[in-house]
């Protein structure tokens, strides 16, 4: 199923090829990798944008930022669960944490995350950054007040996904820096209260 989504994405983003939609112009398409073969899935987690070892290895989250991703997966009891990892930006944007205009680029890649979210039908959603959080699911709150909160998804953002659980979560990135024990505490918080959800 998986190969066939990504040949479905693939094709969908090659008829705007190359896409001069929004500044990325189609660098580096990183779809989504889901680490499992079957079942449904459990977790999704979306975060902002393809870095270069993303863009080299196809893979979401494989970067310094992903590892430390895993690692808090990992502690959290969450590695047993099926999950899956993709962007709200699908093209590399070169290792550039914040890109002009987000807003447009996630704009112009929301129907093909939609098509992600829509075929392996997740049971949570998390999201990794402001980017995500305000731009495909319309929660404007800054994550310093919200991070590790549960929500579910709104009709007005997604109107198919209404009821499903959200959790809210810092980007990776924002944890490697000096000073930042409180978001790691509260994106371990939300990771918890993720394997909590799955557990009922």
């Amino acid at each position: 199923m998986f190969e066939e989504l990504k040949k479905e994405l693939e094709t969908l983003h090659g008829k705007r090829k190359q896409c001069k939609s929004c500044e990325l112009n189609g660098n580096a398409f990183v779809t989504f990798s889901a680490e499992y073969t079957e079942g449904p899935c459990d977790i999704l987690f979306i975060g902002i944008n393809p870095g270069k070892c993303e863009a080299e290895s196809g893979v979401p989250f494989t970067g310094r930022s992903g590892q430390l991703l895993r690692k808090m997966i990992l502690e959290a009891g969450l590695s047993e669960y099926n999950l899956a990892f993709t962007n709200s930006m699908l093209c590399s944007t070169k290792n550039q944490s914040v890109i002009m205009d987000s807003k447009t680029a996630v704009t112009n890649c929301s129907s093909l995350i939609d098509l992600i979210i829509t075929k392996i039908d997740p049971k949570i959603i998390i999201t990794l950054g402001t980017v995500p959080t305000k731009f495909l699911f319309y929660i404007h709150t800054p994550l310093l007040f919200n991070c590790g909160e549960s929500h579910h998804i709104s009709e007005i953002s997604k109107p198919r996904l209404k009821g499903k659980p959200l959790i809210t979560l810092a980007h990776p990135s924002a944890l490697r820096f000096k000073g930042n024990k409180h978001l790691i505490e509260k994106c371990r918080e939300g990771l918890n209260a993720a394997k909590s959800l799955l557990s009922v």
